[in-house]
């Protein structure tokens, strides 16, 4: 990070010791990530609480002081190793639960309705676990890795009943989509998934701050 007799400025940050963890167990993951800062110590300060000296090189803090003022620096740097740390740690997590689906070699045959589709792994986890729970139409898919993950992304092949099928082909065939074949599957895969978990009617006797809002289709 550093080169012999460089400035160097150390940040004080108080945090959990859980979050602590979190960015030690991502900075393992992906060390070049934060290689703009040294651990200089750790520190427990109280319980459940610990102090984390880093240094980092004065240009540097100076960019993120100029962020929103020197005094609030170290919030500041802190929220942005916290960012880093989740998002390396869910690319991870996301990436061992992938490796666990089906692969070619597992499964070499494919149904007669298979698309092979380029998707980013968490669309690829979360449809996998929709299909699990589901019972009715879903339930009848199958995702299998043909290749390993890249940049957050892994061609798959998705073999699907022949009434999927049919709806994949009805919107590829719709000149106002021009997603390409990935969007076209997940497009009719989604449209399953809201079938079999519709909507609830909102209260409109609530509030509309109060009323249930349902916009957390998982892919």
């Amino acid at each position: 990070m550093t080169t012999a007799g460089t400035p160097l400025v150390r940040v004080v940050l108080d945090t959990s010791k859980h979050t602590a963890a979190m960015w030690a167990k991502a900075r393992a993951i992906e060390p070049r990530e934060f290689e703009w800062f040294t651990v200089v110590r750790s520190t427990p300060i109280e319980t459940g609480r610990v102090r984390v000296t880093i240094a980092m090189d004065q240009d540097q803090f100076a960019n993120f002081a100029a962020m929103d003022g020197a005094h609030h620096a170290a919030s500041y740097i802190e929220e942005i190793i916290n960012c880093d740390a989740r998002d390396i740690f869910t690319a991870h997590e996301t990436e061992i639960a992938f490796n666990a689906l089906p692969s070619a070699d597992d499964v070499p045959k494919y149904g007669p309705y298979t698309f092979v589709v380029e998707w980013a792994l968490a669309q690829a986890v979360d449809f996998a676990n929709e299909i699990k729970k589901s019972t009715g139409l879903l339930a009848k898919v199958r995702i299998v890795r043909l290749a390993p993950p890249a940049h957050r992304a892994a061609w798959v092949a998705v073999s699907v009943p022949r009434k999927i099928y049919d709806r994949i082909i009805a919107i590829s065939a719709d000149p106002t989509q021009y997603d390409g074949q990935d969007m076209f599957v997940s497009n009719a895969l989604t449209r399953v998934w809201l079938e079999e978990n519709p909507r609830p009617e909102p209260d409109l006797s609530l509030p509309s701050s109060g009323r249930a809002i349902d916009d957390e289709i998982p892919f």
